[in-house]
């Protein structure tokens, strides 16, 4: 039936006109090139005949219909890091704000403020209020309604998605979380407060309760986030080998066992322990389901102190483990490199070299960027 509709619809051409098989040539609808073959080894073409959609036709090999077809379009391939590097970059330049030129000159250029509100600061173990803007990128997480009780935390990492715990995406008693709210510092200060319903939650496929591994979540917010010195994406760290001894927790959460949420967001610098003593330290989880295999190296980071009785709480699962940026470039000074996603741990501060566990993101790059920035 195909054949008959494509000789009724394209009369024989002249055969010094016609091209031959494997012969280049241009869809006169699409103007994509292609290569004339016999419209049966064109699965393009069938598929469009089937939508009334016909073909620029090259001619005829016997009583076959030559077709053009067009060529498959090659599947793009990035390194893991490619684009998050790219959109870390684009990101960066909100810790500038414009002003308009004073002047009334023609031509004048705009006056670009720089609004990074800290110098990188000495990573001194102990914890602190953080600084207005200091961290952009935080989002904290709504359950319930009437009202909304906010628990875990997470990272903004493009203007539509953030980054969280895959155990944040349900809560026991509330249900699924489904608002996400940033832009503040101290939540008794609103002004630059954005707030937005949770369209979609995406646990990682490995994600598997009770179990403790893979620990790590998208959320799509139902609008895009209105980027500007005091919300901006952070940037993921791409080597699951990293030259850190420290690293900074964010977060709300509770500041003691037990005790309540700060209204103020707090970070507290945390020392990196190896897998060795960390695997030691959760040798008893190491014999229930939620660690048979202990502590994967590969899959999470172990934070914590050596001193202090200084750690992430409950309400700070799922916000990040971070570092300032490293790649490098000029005016990302006040970026930051996600390295870790806060999991899981014995409790706040139960003391010291007892180190909380955090998903390392560097092993989920790739799955995050398909995810947030699929190859279309």
């Amino acid at each position: 039936m195909l054949l008959f509709h494509i000789r009724t619809q394209f009369p024989i051409l002249n055969k010094k006109k016609s091209k031959i098989k494997s012969d280049t040539c241009t869809d006169k609808r699409t103007k994509e090139h292609g290569t004339c073959i016999i419209i049966n080894e064109c699965p393009k073409v069938i598929e469009d005949l089937r939508k009334n959609i016909f073909p620029t036709t090259c001619g005829f090999q016997g009583t076959d219909v030559l077709v053009c077809c067009p060529k498959l379009k090659e599947k793009t391939v990035r390194k893991p890091g490619q684009i998050s590097d790219e959109m870390c970059k684009i990101y960066s330049q909100y810790v500038w704000s414009k002003e308009l030129s004073p002047t009334l000159l023609a031509g004048a250029e705009d006056i670009a403020r720089n609004e990074c509100p800290f110098d990188r600061l000495e990573l001194v173990v102990g914890g602190a209020p953080a600084s207005r803007k200091e961290f952009p990128h935080m989002v904290q997480l709504g359950y319930g309604r009437n009202p909304i009780v906010w628990g875990c935390g997470g990272s903004l990492i493009s203007n539509q998605y953030v980054l969280t715990a895959a155990h944040c995406t349900y809560d026991r008693s509330l249900g699924e979380v489904l608002y996400a709210r940033m832009g503040v510092t101290d939540l008794d200060d609103p002004e630059n407060l954005q707030q937005y319903r949770i369209s979609e939650a995406i646990p990682h496929p490995s994600y598997r309760v009770p179990n403790n591994y893979h620990d790590i979540a998208l959320l799509k917010l139902e609008k895009s986030a209105q980027l500007n010195s005091w919300v901006r994406p952070a940037c993921l760290y791409k080597s699951v080998k990293s030259p850190w001894s420290k690293a900074i927790a964010s977060g709300w959460g509770k500041t003691s066992f037990g005790g309540s949420d700060s209204s103020i967001l707090l970070r507290v610098v945390l020392e990196l322990y190896n897998q060795t003593y960390c695997t030691k330290v959760y040798r008893q989880e190491s014999r229930t389901s939620k660690l048979p295999e202990g502590i994967k190296d590969d899959l999470m980071i172990c934070a914590g102190h050596s001193k202090d009785l200084k750690d992430t709480c409950s309400g700070d699962s799922g916000g990040p483990l971070q570092v300032y940026y490293s790649g490098g470039e000029k005016n990302m000074s006040c970026m930051y490199d996600i390295i870790g996603v806060t999991s899981f741990g014995k409790g706040c501060g139960f003391g010291v070299n007892i180190p909380g566990v955090y998903t390392r993101v560097a092993n989920y790059l790739k799955w995050i960027e398909d995810t947030v920035w699929p190859i279309e």
